[in-house]
């Protein structure tokens, strides 16, 4: 019995391990944290949004770990919010999960008849988190679409602009975060550093009082830095931890009213995967990015909120 419960957690881990890097797939345009993001970054990186149901599902061979299935569906589109007008498109979603899947949170599995607003990224898969949402939502869906659009980007330094904004994640979290992302606006592919290297990615922020607080982002000092390759167009969320910076928890930033700045930065020489275990030196982008400020209000904790933090403090 004991060689059987053994047998069942090892199985249970391999496929933890493989959801993982599928989730890491999916989330390949995120060079930081792979908690979920916040609805305004899924939209951005979709390179198509569109109402409709789901018609028709092939089977396909392709696995996403074991006990993951994956499908080919195909949504008769009603109305396009994002991306060329087509009156169907396919793409890839999980159509099945084994019973006993170990995993901690299943993934979502489709079928026919699913209905609503898809979020479908450039590899033609639906987003994990935020693939399928409620068609009540359409409106809260294009304010942020045309938010998107309108969007101030920095000036271009070697190749790269910066953006930023202050949103709210919905995750359990009662602060308003930040959500900072770069762009390859130039002709060829760039090394761009990861957000989780130390110093990378820097936040300036000043109160109202005009007292500055400035934070280095990033663990560890190492040289030279990892990257990832960004294609021609291709946009990239940098979070250093988490899916995108939140000042008050991580780096309890007071309340007020502030000014902030992210900064993305490198002058370090480059590395990046050559295969399992193996690194290849790369000539990594260097300079530095200020983002277009952006206004961060954060309010006074509620009696609740103070009484739950020192709760847990009491229990550490």
């Amino acid at each position: 019995m004991k060689n059987s419960s053994n047998q069942h957690q090892n199985q249970n881990s391999v496929r933890l391990c493989l959801l993982a890097l599928f989730l890491f797939g999916a989330c390949a345009q995120v060079f930081g944290g792979t908690t979920p993001m916040p609805l305004e970054a899924h939209l951005d990186l979709a390179q198509h949004v569109v109402v409709g149901e789901l018609t028709q599902m092939q089977e396909t061979d392709e696995e996403r770990g074991d006990g993951v299935r994956c499908g080919r569906a195909t949504v008769t589109v009603r109305e396009t919010l994002k991306g060329p007008p087509e009156k169907t498109i396919s793409f890839g979603v999980i159509r099945w999960v084994a019973p006993d899947y170990g995993g901690a949170s299943s993934p979502r599995v489709h079928k026919i008849g699913d209905s609503g607003i898809w979020l479908v990224k450039p590899d033609r898969f639906v987003s994990h988190t935020c693939g399928l949402l409620p068609e009540s939502r359409r409106n809260d869906v294009q304010r942020i679409l045309k938010s998107l659009a309108q969007r101030k980007l920095s000036e271009e330094v070697n190749g790269l602009k910066a953006w930023a904004s202050v949103v709210r994640p919905h995750y359990g979290h009662t602060n308003p975060v930040i959500i900072f992302a770069v762009k390859n606006c130039s002709e060829k592919d760039v090394w761009c550093p990861v957000a989780s290297a130390y110093g990378v990615v820097t936040v300036t922020a000043t109160r109202e009082d005009s007292q500055v607080f400035q934070y280095v982002l990033g663990k560890g000092r190492k040289r030279p830095v990892y990257c990832r390759k960004m294609s021609p167009g291709e946009t990239a969320y940098m979070h250093p931890s988490w899916s995108f910076i939140d000042l008050a928890r991580q780096q309890k930033l007071g309340p007020g009213k502030y000014t902030v700045v992210v900064s993305y930065e490198n002058d370090r020489e480059g590395e990046a995967s050559a295969g399992p275990g193996k690194r290849q030196a790369v000539h990594a982008w260097r300079g530095k990015l200020d983002a277009p400020s952006v206004q961060l209000v954060l309010p006074e904790k509620t009696k609740n909120e103070q009484a739950a933090q020192q709760g847990a403090g009491a229990g550490r």
